[in-house]
């Protein structure tokens, strides 16, 4: 048989000093694609990851997940022995991720420029709420306040409802961690022609704001500013969410005149394409109750299974609202390997998301779910640092490990 390819990362080194979901999330990325990611934590409190959202063995799954991939150490970087711990192994790491209030590791001495004087080729990822300069750059900031701050959290409810959350409570992270890791590879790649190493500063709110399609440009050029549209979409119709005879909902978008078209005669409807009110896309927009009405009535009409089935047979995007449980159940998503499982330390086999993007030659992959607190800490510190039992033993006698 021959041996696997060696994912794109492989001989990258990844120190995460970051803390949650955003700057953690970008490290699970690296370590996805091959490169070796030490995670540091603090002795005995750990990330407080490990204990958000729902548990088992008084460990979040959350943690599991996000953390899978990755090598566990415990250094307390509020004393001098860690910092001195966190330096050394940043003189020989690529990236370092960090995600504390700026200023931070200054007081610790190990903000960028003294970590650089060390090591030219090394890059820091910062992601903070309000990144690292800017008059609210001292701000604390959580997922919730940056969907905020970034725009998002007005555009989400009902007309004339209370905002509301997105169904996903850290889609900031999410997006900032993606963010952050595309800015490291960015960093990787100038490195190669410079030799020098940067700062990499992202927002958690920023990549929020850059989700906002036109809204800039539209009040930039026409003072308007857009507002909740609950499930309805301001740009198309009929464009929302239809509920079927048996209960379910089904998403279809017509964003074109000619989808439009198509959809009319899977309705059997040919002649809404007589009527001059619902001729083009704009015009259908002005009489989007209207127009969206005579498709939720048709759509009451049958069960989502037929219904989704001759839409897609039409060639109308369109399908079912799914929830965790459908996912789980799905063909698609079995064979693109999106729900994997992965063996943990403490409860055995564990479903999780899989690996994306998919590269055809040198894909990614999970080898391990994340650990225990400090799991790693010894082998880490031998192989990295060349610790003897005696040090260790010492350093934990002092708490610093």
């Amino acid at each position: 048989m021959t041996q696997p390819k060696p994912r794109p990362l492989e001989g990258v080194k990844v120190l995460d000093l970051s803390v949650f979901i955003a700057g953690p999330y970008c490290g699970t990325l690296f370590g996805d694609f091959g490169a070796n990611v030490i995670k540091v934590e603090m002795p005995l409190i750990g990330d407080p990851l490990r204990r958000l959202g729902a548990s088992q063995e008084g460990t979040s799954y959350y943690w599991r997940t996000i953390s899978r991939n990755k090598e566990t150490i415990t250094i307390d970087m509020r004393k001098a022995e860690g910092q001195s711990i966190v330096r050394a192994l940043c003189r020989e790491a690529d990236i370092v991720i960090e995600n504390y209030r700026p200023g931070t590791l200054n007081k610790w001495g190990l903000d960028f420029e003294t970590l650089r004087a060390d090591n030219l080729r090394l890059i820091m990822v910062s992601v903070s709420g309000f990144g690292q300069t800017g008059p609210l750059k001292d701000l604390t900031s959580v997922a919730r306040t940056a969907m905020a701050f970034g725009g998002l959290t007005h555009l989400v409810g009902e007309v004339g409802g209370k905002p509301l959350l997105p169904g996903v409570a850290a889609l900031a992270d999410y997006l900032g961690g993606i963010y952050a890791a595309f800015g490291a590879m960015l960093a990787l790649r100038s490195r190669e022609a410079t030799g020098e190493g940067q700062q990499v500063d992202l927002a958690l709110f920023e990549p929020v704001f850059h989700m906002l399609e036109d809204h800039v440009e539209v009040f930039d050029k026409r003072g308007e500013v857009r507002g909740p549209c609950g499930a309805e979409n301001p740009s198309a119709a009929p464009h929302t969410h239809f509920k079927t005879r048996d209960g379910a909902w089904i998403a279809i978008a017509c964003s074109s005149d000619e989808l439009f078209t198509r959809l009319a005669h899977a309705m059997g409807r040919p002649d809404l394409l007589d009527e001059p009110r619902f001729r083009t896309n704009q015009e259908r927009i002005r009489v989007r109750n209207e127009i969206e009405g005579i498709v939720q009535d048709w759509a009451l009409s049958m069960d989502h299974g037929p219904l989704v089935s001759l839409l897609t047979q039409a060639s109308v995007p369109a399908g079912k609202l799914y929830s965790m449980e459908d996912i789980m159940k799905d063909a698609h998503y079995a064979a693109r390997e999106q729900i994997i499982r992965v063996q943990t330390d403490d409860i055995g086999e564990m479903a999780m998301r899989g690996v994306i993007p998919k590269l055809t030659e040198t894909p990614g992959r999970v080898s391990r779910a994340g650990g225990a607190l400090g799991r790693d800490t010894r082998s880490v510190l031998k192989r990295e640092l060349a610790m003897s039992d005696e040090q260790l033993d010492g350093l934990a006698r002092l708490g610093v490990i």
